[in-house]
């Protein structure tokens, strides 16, 4: 078992994993098809990245829709590109997110072998949780004993109200969960609400968190 979490294992009761960066591989900014078809209808690959970053939080916290994300992408960037683009583009931009971690999920068997609850912890939104989690990663979703998705449980990392309801969700006292998560300060947050935390990242390079 992986170090990190085999020195928490007789403390815990139960792991929370984040998912992108974390379950799946996170694309990187040369990689990203969904920027690929942005720059194929006129729009700027930078100016598109930079877009989808600043209303990331919004479509995370369930205040907009991915699809409403890239509409406003292109009327910013002054282009009328093809029917359906929005819907296309956010199926490209979710394809991206779902390849499976083999390591991680390798790791999330373990644990349920070993007793330990298991479950996702994202900042997700409600276009990717409906089309790409409970499809693309049907497995994982099945073996979660608790899903937290900010969009749909109306708190985002890294506010303590999204660790207090996690806790409650999948029936363990803050002090005897591990949180594992790509970004420090998600963390940084779930220690200080009590958790056992450790930063995890897949891939370490990916331009896109």
């Amino acid at each position: 078992m992986l170090e990190i979490v085999a020195r928490h294992l007789d403390a815990i009761d139960g792991v929370y994993f984040d998912f992108g960066g974390v379950v799946v591989h996170a694309p990187t900014a040369d990689s990203w098809a969904v920027l690929d078809y942005c720059e194929s209808q006129g729009i700027e690959r930078q100016f598109a990245l930079e877009e989808i970053s600043q209303m990331r939080r919004a479509v995370d916290a369930g205040d907009m829709a991915l699809t409403e994300c890239y509409r406003l992408i292109a009327e910013k960037a002054g282009v009328t590109p093809e029917p359906g683009f929005a819907d296309k583009a956010v199926q490209l931009d979710g394809d991206a997110w779902t390849n499976i971690a083999d390591e991680t999920w390798s790791l999330m068997l373990e644990l349920k072998a070993a007793g330990k609850k298991v479950g996702v912890l994202s900042n997700m939104s409600r276009d990717f949780f409906a089309r790409h989690y409970c499809k693309a990663a049907a497995r994982v979703h099945a073996l979660c004993d608790a899903e937290v998705i900010s969009a749909i449980d109306g708190f985002t990392k890294p506010d303590p109200a999204i660790y207090a309801l996690a806790a409650k969700k999948i029936g363990c006292e803050p002090g005897r969960l591990l949180f594992l998560d790509d970004i420090q300060r998600n963390v940084d947050a779930a220690r200080a609400c009590g958790w056992h935390a450790e930063r995890y990242a897949l891939d370490t390079q990916a331009a896109l968190r």
